[in-house]
């Protein structure tokens, strides 16, 4: 991160100052990252995802979630966005009867990646369908949700060729 970047410290006088200056630009440069990205990638045939935040048990996120909002700006959809909670176990015999287009796993953990490879009959472990995705990076509300949005709209472009 270069100076220019860096946030400020808040606290009394010049330092508050600086963080009022800081915040407009980086608001702006916020919003036409992600207006490039919708730009690029919204396009094309929509995909169906499968996004999991947690293997045992396995459990998704409704269209509720930041997560499904990053899918729509790549040009995808989350195949449990009808979920009546905002989070919740989703049985695997219902991901398999869906059959996404790819596997969303933001776990964290490298081997609930490893344990799809074994479900042959998922079109997404069969084409390897599946992308990692840093969990803090994609959950949490801050400018570093465009990094993640970034690597899955690429992913998804991907997908699409």
């Amino acid at each position: 991160m270069s100076d220019d970047d860096s946030i400020p410290a808040i606290d009394k006088g010049e330092s508050r100052q600086a963080f009022l200056r800081y915040l407009p630009k980086r608001i702006v440069a916020f919003e036409q990252r992600l207006a490039a990205l919708r730009a690029r990638y919204a396009q094309g045939r929509v995909l169906s995802v499968f996004v999991e935040i947690w293997h045992q048990p396995l459990m998704t996120v409704n269209r509720e979630q930041l997560v499904s909002d990053v899918l729509g700006t790549c040009g995808a959809r989350n195949i449990f966005g009808d979920l009546p909670a905002l989070a919740g176990p989703v049985a695997l015999e219902r991901v398999l009867a869906t059959d996404p287009d790819g596997i969303l796993s933001a776990t964290g953990v490298d081997e609930d990646v490893e344990s799809w490879q074994r479900l042959r009959s998922l079109r997404a472990t069969r084409d390897s369908r599946i992308v990692r995705v840093d969990p803090d990076a994609l959950t949490r509300a801050t400018p570093r949700i465009l990094d993640a949005a970034d690597q899955i709209c690429g992913w998804l472009a991907r997908l699409r060729s």
